[in-house]
């Protein structure tokens, strides 16, 4: 095992909560961040969870001119 993954092993036993848990979530243009959270289901998300939400921009709008 290397270096950083022993660290890394070591910091989240070290948490009150044991290792973290990080959900992904796609929250679509038209959703807000509640609804986004609720269509993932709520019930499956722990308080000690941690959250990535991913915000899908609209695909028809272009930078730059």
């Amino acid at each position: 095992m290397s270096n950083i993954k022993r660290r890394l092993a070591a910091l989240e036993m070290a948490s009150p909560h044991g290792p973290a848990i990080w959900r992904r979530i796609i929250q679509h243009s038209d959703q807000t961040e509640d609804e986004a959270i609720a269509a993932y289901g709520r019930d499956r998300i722990a308080p000690s969870d941690r959250l990535i939400i991913r915000k899908i921009v609209d695909h028809t709008v272009q930078l730059g001119g």
